[in-house]
């Protein structure tokens, strides 16, 4: 349909910091791996007008091998002038 679009995406990055070379405390934050992933759909039902919802995923791992996950959901509503 020409009013709806939608956008899918995925990334990762990997960070080879041995635990040695950082001290005991920047082992908690420092990052070893992080990924997300969001897929989002847009619906302009008149040319000015945009109504969309995004679904966001993210994973991170840092040196301690401590890791969390984060998801949310985002709304979008928006007039174009």
């Amino acid at each position: 349909m020409p009013n709806l679009r939608s956008t899918i995406a995925y990334g990762i990055a990997r960070y080879q910091v041995p635990a040695i070379v950082v001290g005991p405390i920047e082992q908690t934050v420092a990052n070893q791996r992080l990924q997300s992933a969001s897929v989002n759909l847009i619906w302009s039902p008149v040319g000015f007008v945009d109504i969309g919802a995004e679904y966001f995923w993210g994973q991170r791992r840092v040196v301690a091998n401590i890791f969390g996950n984060e998801q949310l959901l985002i709304g979008k509503f928006r007039l174009k002038y």
